[in-house]
């Protein structure tokens, strides 16, 4: 399941965005609010570590299948 998670700046506040829901975090809590957005970096950053290792199996298995089709 993928969640998404948007974060946004304002004035004294910043707000994460959680699919419909929306949380308030107070400029005092930033090293939660940097802590957050570190760790959506990392999520998306797997996420597309996940879409590239899914793309290569597919190649190789296409590939597999041309060689033993072949032999």
């Amino acid at each position: 399941m993928v969640c998404l998670l948007r974060l946004h700046h304002g004035r004294g506040v910043n707000y994460i965005v959680i699919g419909e829901k929306v949380m308030v975090i107070e400029k005092k809590d930033k090293e939660k609010f940097d802590k957050l957005q570190q760790q959506q970096r990392d999520l998306d950053e797997s996420y597309q570590q996940s879409k590239r290792n899914k793309q290569e199996r597919e190649e190789n298995e296409k590939y597999l299948k041309e060689i033993k089709d072949k032999l």
